[in-house]
């Protein structure tokens, strides 16, 4: 007999968590193997019990999932996660095929379907998500990868100045943490921008955003 599954459930409505553990009893081949209400609990859980799936929402107290899957996913390369959530738009998809996620499935899905996903989710060759046709997922996983060439272009340097201007620092803030000119924070930023071909800082926290430079807020 094959080797049960482990889940680890994360969602801060109880009733929705007790309600998905009745439908995994439904299949033999998966053991819940824990719950975790929030993300920080989230990865303790996953750190202590080390399941071979975990099954969370992205609104979660805390610390929210995406932020949390990504510590995870650090933490325990070999575990799938995968997003159960009722947050439908493509930016979310998106951060989830960023971040490693497995896949993602939304909570308006039937219980047959969802048994269904997760016992292909192991086997899975690609990302999973059932309301988005090949076409869709394909073109998400693109841009993801376009993302990466871009982030690339730019020095260590300068993605350390990108990091602080995301987090809300002015050019003389930066330049005296790193111990350097403002003019030269100037031009490391209007070097980023070139490089990047942005051309306006809302655009380069939306890039950031994408890159998980800095966490989705959601």
């Amino acid at each position: 007999m094959a080797k049960r599954k482990t889940i680890l459930i994360v969602d801060d409505h109880e009733l929705f968590r007790k309600g998905l553990i009745l439908i995994l009893k439904e299949e033999s081949s998966f053991s819940v193997v824990g719950e975790a209400t929030d993300g920080n609990e989230a990865i303790e859980k996953a750190r202590a019990l080390k399941p071979n799936i975990i099954l969370m929402d992205i609104l979660l107290p805390k610390l929210d999932g995406v932020a949390a899957a990504q510590r995870i996913k650090k933490l325990l390369p070999k575990s799938l996660v995968l997003f159960l959530t009722a947050l439908g738009h493509k930016e979310n998809i998106f951060q989830a095929i960023r971040m490693g996620a497995a896949g993602y499935i939304q909570k308006e899905i039937g219980a047959t379907a969802l048994l269904s996903t997760l016992r292909q989710a192991p086997s899975a060759k690609g990302f999973i998500c059932p309301t988005l046709s090949k076409d869709e997922i394909a073109s998400l996983m693109d841009k993801v990868k376009q993302g990466k060439v871009e982030y690339e272009r730019i020095t260590s340097r300068e993605r350390e100045i990108l990091k602080h201007i995301c987090d809300g620092k002015t050019s003389k803030e930066i330049a005296s943490q790193l111990k350097i000119s403002p003019k030269t924070v100037d031009n490391h930023k209007a070097n980023i921008m070139t490089k990047l071909g942005i051309h306006a800082r809302a655009q380069l926290v939306k890039f950031a955003l994408r890159k998980g430079i800095i966490d989705l807020k959601v």
